[in-house]
């Protein structure tokens, strides 16, 4: 991959329910995941609820800064008080970052983290209570 091309990609599965894949927490890819959020906030405008899944599974390390300024990244981008956003992403130290940061600073939110594909759909779907982080 070359440095500055963006490791995103988004899949509109139809009725308001958005995956996208990140692959990294570089500038080029979160840039690219702020501005396709800003199109997507056009097209959606009146849709009544968005979903998403944001598939961080392909990263396997990130900094404190990373996750902080993609959650930051969402936060501006997205209405929170008609979406719903599941954040996948593996067991690892990436997982205990995000659990922590949105432990302390997200307690209130529409943003749940999931390590299981499964789980965070049924969340998504309204199914599940109190199973995600």
């Amino acid at each position: 991959m070359l440095p500055n091309q963006a490791s995103y990609e988004r899949l509109d599965h139809g009725h308001g329910i958005q995956e996208i894949f990140l692959k990294d927490f570089r500038r080029h890819s979160l840039d690219a995941f702020a501005a396709d959020l800003d199109t997507l906030a056009i097209e959606q405008r009146s849709a009544p609820r968005l979903e998403y899944v944001i598939d961080l599974t392909a990263i396997s390390a990130a900094t404190a800064y990373g996750v902080c300024f993609f959650l930051e990244i969402i936060e501006q981008k997205i209405n929170p008080a008609k979406s719903r956003i599941a954040v996948l992403v593996q067991d690892s130290p990436i997982y205990e970052l995000f659990l922590r940061y949105m432990r302390h600073y997200r307690k209130d939110s529409n943003i749940h983290l999931f390590k299981d594909r499964g789980e965070a759909a049924l969340w998504l779907r309204g199914k599940v209570a109190g199973k995600a982080a």
